[in-house]
């Protein structure tokens, strides 16, 4: 389902290719730490625990939103 969600918001920005990689890169590194966030929540029942794997991950998919936006707004 989500996956379905992220090609349909691409398809409906018509960005170029290299926008689309950079995209579907950041949904998959936000799904990344989207899970390790819920699996250290379970393990130490903090709510708002972060480790750096999650951390960093929430970074690299929010530069990835970032550049493929903008690829895909200076470049169509």
């Amino acid at each position: 389902m989500f996956v379905f969600l992220i090609l349909l918001l691409i398809s409906f920005f018509n960005m170029t290719r290299l926008s689309n990689y950079l995209f579907v890169t950041a949904g998959v590194s936000l799904a990344i730490a989207l899970a390790q966030f819920k699996k250290n929540q379970k393990e130490t029942g903090d709510p708002l625990k972060f480790d750096r794997l999650s951390f960093s991950a929430l970074i690299f998919s929010g530069i990835c939103f970032l550049i493929s936006f903008l690829v895909g707004f200076f470049l169509t």
